[in-house]
């Protein structure tokens, strides 16, 4: 089968990829870049459509109101949690994208306020509850490319938590959210998705949306919790391995921690039989 020829409107975005920020864009692109949010074709979705909206949002390529617009057509859809109760579907990747443009929107009002205040309070509830509610965590998927919903929640989540609105009332449901994505965790995670999870932790301790000493108390707690369920079953050493992961992560990208992480990561080496008690 041929494949299929590009049109004329993806074939001038196509031409922005080359093009110095800020990039200019008239209607007609915003609008198809929002309707291949969620485009089954990896290149479509992945090297054309977001990084095209991250870098009207982030670089200045929008308008005030080309801004406004994608923001509204996401929102108004509720696009992120399409088909997110149904068993595993091609859904996932109008989630996980939108979740991932999600991360640029927050990131982009941190910088110069442009969210009303309800979407504002949306996307920081869609934060945690799209990561508590996905459980399609396919990394490649074969013929679509990349879904990446653990890791774009992670960053949607994390975005969220630098926001300066965001607040530290939060910090339960957000510590809560954490680890019930480490709970169900069944099998090795492939594509470094517990880097981005420790990423929006560490995310929330710079911007005081989490305390330092909150989030030493889950760090102690969670490690409790999980080397309790160790010899239950096999998924308990998949959960470590993660678990680990994230402490490793935190202990280099978050230096306050490392007085809480260190332990807990001596811990689960001695352990596996790296140290000696």
């Amino acid at each position: 089968m041929e494949p299929k020829k590009a049109s004329w409107m993806q074939q001038a975005l196509e031409a922005k990829l080359n093009e110095a920020d800020p990039l200019t864009f008239t209607g007609a692109d915003v609008a198809w870049l929002i309707a291949h949010v969620g485009d089954l074709d990896g290149h479509i979705r992945d090297d054309l459509t977001f990084t095209l909206i991250a870098r009207g949002v982030l670089a200045g390529g929008f308008t005030a109101a080309q801004q406004r617009r994608v923001n509204d057509a996401i929102v108004a859809s509720k696009q992120i949690f399409s088909g997110i109760d149904a068993p595993q579907n091609n859904a996932v990747f109008l989630r996980s994208f939108t979740a991932l443009i999600g991360s640029c929107i927050l990131q982009a009002d941190a910088q110069r306020p442009f969210l009303t205040r309800t979407d504002r309070g949306l996307w920081f509830q869609w934060a945690l509850e799209y990561l508590y509610r996905e459980r399609d965590w396919r990394g490649y998927v074969a013929g679509h490319g990349f879904a990446h919903a653990l890791a774009h929640g992670s960053d949607l989540l994390a975005a969220a938590l630098a926001h300066p609105l965001f607040g530290s009332a939060r910090q339960e449901v957000v510590l809560g959210t954490v680890r019930a994505v480490l709970d169900r965790i069944i099998q090795p995670l492939a594509e470094d998705e517990e880097e981005r999870l420790a990423n929006a932790l560490k995310q929330g301790l710079q911007a005081h949306t989490l305390s330092q000493a909150t989030l030493t108390h889950f760090l102690t707690a969670t490690d409790q919790a999980l080397w309790q369920g160790a010899d239950s079953e096999r998924a308990a050493g998949y959960r470590l391995s993660a678990w680990k992961r994230v402490l490793q992560t935190l202990y280099f990208l978050a230096p306050s921690l490392q007085q809480a992480c260190l332990p807990l990561l001596r811990h689960y080496y001695r352990e596996n039989g790296y140290l000696e008690s």
